[in-house]
């Protein structure tokens, strides 16, 4: 079996995220603005805090792994953090188009942080309390990938409750 290569391994990581987050955009901008904090059954997820969660997610990664700088508000903890309760007033939150935009904005740091890297810096092992997740940033990619195709599946419940077709077949 042949060894991928730093820039096969950045290259597939990257196309990884790059594809769930254009899956997630294309869930999120087709639930109508009126049902965005709208649970489809008691204690699930609405495409609100779904859509700041990804993005706190990104920003969690690039701190807490890539030692950097969070760009969004420590408030955006208590809305959208793990164990963090949807609310169904849209007032709640901040503005649907600020979380679109940490969505990109976060993603693109994230992806251009992974980029950067050498293989030994994709190769380091991540802390033990993070190991469940990844065992090391190479992997870390997929599994954020996989994190955010989880949430996308809870996005399409949403639309199903809506009344919505299936958008991926």
């Amino acid at each position: 079996m042949a060894v991928q290569t730093k820039n096969q391994t950045i290259d597939v990581g990257i196309a990884t995220l790059e594809f769930s987050r254009g899956a997630t955009i294309k869930l999120l901008e087709s639930i109508p603005p009126d049902a965005r904090v709208l649970c489809p059954v008691k204690g699930a997820n609405h495409a609100t805090w779904i859509a700041g969660h990804i993005a706190l997610t990104d920003n969690y990664f690039f701190k807490t792994v890539g030692g950097q700088s969070g760009a969004l508000p420590e408030s955006w903890e208590s809305l959208f953090g793990m164990g963090s309760k949807c609310v169904s007033s849209s007032d709640a939150y901040p503005a649907w188009d600020e979380i679109i935009a940490a969505m990109h904005e976060r993603r693109a740091a994230l992806i251009d942080w992974f980029g950067a890297m050498s293989a030994d810096e994709l190769a380091e092992p991540l802390s033990d309390d993070l190991q469940e997740f990844a065992p090391n940033r190479a992997a870390l990619m997929s599994s954020i990938a996989w994190h955010e195709g989880f949430h996308a599946g809870q996005l399409t419940a949403v639309r199903r409750s809506l009344g919505m077709e299936s958008m991926f077949g």
